[in-house]
């Protein structure tokens, strides 16, 4: 397990960005996990009220609950043990984050939104969230293309 997001990077981000962070710290606490991993991002970003990766997964038809389930197939209920205010974010969730940023900067953005979460997310496809998705038949290419055409690109 590792770290937390320090305050220099959180500010770059999206109140819906932080949003996702919060939904996929909770989400890891209702699958009793001492963790969050990329599958409670993914998670967190379908419960978000709003944000572009939102919009782009709405349009392309995963739900949360179906998301749910395949998390569940995946990887389960956790021993349960989870203090709530320290459920660290593990490596892979980190180098997510930071690729996110990455993603942002390329597309020439100076903050980080759920959009580039969820790109960062589709660059890691070993990652439990790739998993998930390819489980839930979402092609990762038309994620990629459906937020360059939100972002006009």
């Amino acid at each position: 397990m590792s770290e937390v997001v320090s305050d220099e990077v959180l500010e770059y981000f999206t109140p819906s960005a932080k949003q996702v962070l919060i939904l996929a710290r909770e989400e890891a606490l209702l699958f009793q996990h001492n963790f969050v991993g990329t599958e409670q991002l993914l998670l967190g970003i379908l419960r978000a009220s709003r944000g572009v990766a939102l919009n782009v997964l709405k349009r392309l038809n995963p739900d949360l609950e179906t998301a749910r389930k395949k998390v569940t197939d995946l990887v389960g209920p956790g021993p349960g043990d989870a203090v709530p205010n320290l459920v660290p974010f593990t490596p892979r969730v980190m180098k997510v984050l930071r690729l996110a940023a990455k993603e942002a900067k390329a597309l020439g953005h100076f903050y980080i939104g759920t959009e580039h979460i969820l790109l960062a997310l589709l660059s890691e496809d070993t990652c439990m969230a790739g998993r998930v998705l390819q489980g839930m038949k979402v092609d990762p290419q038309r994620i990629r293309e459906e937020i360059m055409t939100e972002h006009g690109k």
